[in-house]
């Protein structure tokens, strides 16, 4: 199993926009946007939040089809990273998880702000995002997703 960098992990700090991508049984794709994404530098495994009011259809893929993919880029200068994997287990987001959404949340709405104008802030800052559900997955593949001309090999970090 690839290991999760020190860079990976600064990078989930923020301000960060997630992506959650899930596919079900019939190869049919599925996107949603989440909140947050956590891990521990070493370790092959990876947190991320996905509001309860868009959890349904993600959680029915997993159900079918346990791969996940979290895309998780740096809102300032799009410098990310795409985890594929294999879905563990989701579980409700505790109040102190939830917490830390929000201030997410808040980081990226001033960043927002900044490169689209107050209104575009003010409407990140009113996505709903509580309650949530945290995904774990275990991590089979890393890719690098920052902008710019890369082939696949160059792409792919572990």
């Amino acid at each position: 199993m690839p290991a999760i960098s020190g860079e990976m992990v600064q990078l989930f700090h923020g301000p960060v926009m997630v992506a959650i991508c899930t596919v079900n049984s019939q190869k049919e794709p599925f996107f949603t946007r989440g909140w947050g994404t956590r891990a521990k530098t070493g370790e092959s495994t990876l947190e991320c939040f996905i509001p309860e009011t868009l959890a349904g259809k993600p959680l029915s893929d997993l159900q079918e089809n346990p791969l996940l993919a979290v895309n998780s880029v740096d809102a300032t200068n799009f410098q990310g990273f795409q985890f594929k994997g294999r879905f563990l287990r989701s579980e409700k987001a505790t109040p102190e998880e939830e917490e830390w959404l929000k201030k997410q949340r808040a980081n990226a709405s001033q960043v927002i702000a900044q490169f689209f104008g107050p209104s575009a802030g003010e409407g990140w800052a009113r996505y709903i995002i509580t309650p949530s559900i945290k995904l774990t997955m275990e991590v089979d593949e890393i890719f690098n997703q920052a902008p710019g001309a890369m082939t696949a090999e160059e792409r792919k970090v572990l």
